[in-house]
């Protein structure tokens, strides 16, 4: 009957040491799947605040208003399609003593297609005092390529690729719209074709219809135009 006792402490210590290894199994699971658990919490964090210097965020560019005695902004040109008299460099700063007639056309525009012709004829009458010539379009090439490969005329015998006729002057594909954006947008304009003609100071000396040109250009080469709007 001595016995009896001692075997029931023995009992009660097995079955505690038992309770004891399922509370530590089970915490031991806990920690398992908690940690498991914890992981994916990396990829739901926020995104990093793009306000951080560490990282740059690119601004939509902002034109200043463009009228007429404004500086004319820099040609940032994508593509030269036609050299004109001589190669302009892709950023064209407009250089002192010289005039430029700055034009801005579409393939899809009929009148624009005609003033090409207009456009080379002026390039050619006064390319001895410095005129620089420049036809703007923000189509891509692969557009203008064949585009230039159609004839114009005013009978079949007479019938030329407009490429060849505008190799006069300068074309220029600007498909970024940089350009568009710093003259056209910025003057209040959406009718093409439209020219703008900087003086020999840099300034924008004219802006209206390319068929109207030949007066204005003639009087600023010579230095009589005077610009009905005081300089901006």
């Amino acid at each position: 009957m001595k016995a009896f006792p001692s075997i029931l402490n023995m009992t009660e210590i097995q079955a505690k040491h038992r309770m004891l290894s399922t509370i530590l199994g089970l915490f031991g699971l806990l920690c398992i799947f908690g940690c498991e658990a914890e992981e994916p919490r990396e990829a739901l964090k926020p995104p990093a605040d793009r306000s951080s210097p560490q990282l740059e965020t690119k601004k939509p560019r902002q034109s200043r208003r463009l009228t007429l005695g404004s500086p004319a902004p820099a040609l940032h040109v994508d593509h030269w399609i036609t050299t004109g008299p001589s190669p302009l460099p892709t950023e064209l700063k407009f250089e002192p003593g010289t005039v430029y007639v700055v034009e801005f056309w579409a393939t899809t525009c009929g009148p624009c297609v005609q003033t090409i012709p207009h456009l080379a004829e002026l390039q050619k009458r006064y390319i001895e005092q410095g005129l620089q010539v420049i036809g703007v379009t923000s189509e891509p090439l692969a557009l203008v390529t064949p585009f230039l490969k159609r004839e114009i005329g005013q009978s079949e015998s007479k019938k030329t690729a407009i490429g060849e006729v505008a190799k006069a002057y300068h074309l220029a594909a600007d498909p970024d719209g940089s350009i568009d954006l710093d003259y056209m947008l910025a003057a209040g304009i959406l009718e093409i074709p439209m020219a703008f003609v900087v003086g020999k100071q840099g300034l924008i000396e004219w802006i209206g219809p390319p068929l109207e040109l030949d007066d204005v250009v003639k009087a600023v080469l010579e230095d009589r135009w005077e610009r009905t709007s005081p300089q901006q």
